[in-house]
């Protein structure tokens, strides 16, 4: 098993109401996350030959997806529909990820342009029902860092990055304290 930890990259942003229905933001990611995580991972087993118990330690690098931050500048736009009628409330956000250059470790991720949609319904001034789909294609990797070897694990091997992935979730909001008075 490996593990990395620690702070990842910093995104501070603005948003703008541009009616009563639509919202825009601009978001910039700033790469105050390390790129350069390491793990030491043991690996045991028998030895073939001896049928003797073996361990082999190596402190290697984490691989892409383990780094806390994409070292690279990112530039995210959003725009955000939401609306409610009676009980019923719904919305659409889409936004894209613009990785600008390439790190430190010569690759930069690939973008990622993201697609949410909600709804959600007041059964009482105290229970919400919520649904949300959420649609993520993430380009790959372009480049390669010099210190991951693209044959020892697929999260250390830039051509099985990126991809396309739906999500679904539902769920119930119970509220307590004061009551919910709007969608």
């Amino acid at each position: 098993s490996m593990e990395t930890s620690g702070f990842g990259d910093i995104l501070i942003g603005a948003m703008d109401a541009i009616s009563d229905t639509w919202t825009a933001s601009l978001s910039l990611s700033i790469p105050t996350g390390s790129i350069d995580e390491y793990d030491t991972v043991t690996m045991q087993g028998i030895n073939p030959m001896t049928q003797m118990p073996m361990s082999n330690t190596n402190y290697i690098k984490a691989g892409y997806p383990m780094q806390l931050g994409t070292g690279t500048w990112d530039l995210i736009p959003s725009l955000t529909y939401a609306d409610s009628a009676d009980k019923f409330g719904w919305g659409l956000q889409a936004s894209y990820r613009w990785h600008l250059g390439t790190n430190d470790d010569d690759y930069t991720w690939g973008n990622v342009l993201k697609a949410i949609g909600w709804g959600k319904y007041v059964f009482t001034p105290k229970l919400l029902g919520v649904g949300k789909l959420t649609a993520t294609d993430q380009g790959r990797i372009d480049g390669q860092d010099p210190e991951l070897d693209p044959n020892r694990s697929p999260v250390t091997d830039p051509d099985t990055t990126g991809g396309t992935r739906v999500d679904l979730s539902i769920g119930l909001n119970r509220f307590f304290g004061k009551q919910l008075n709007h969608v």
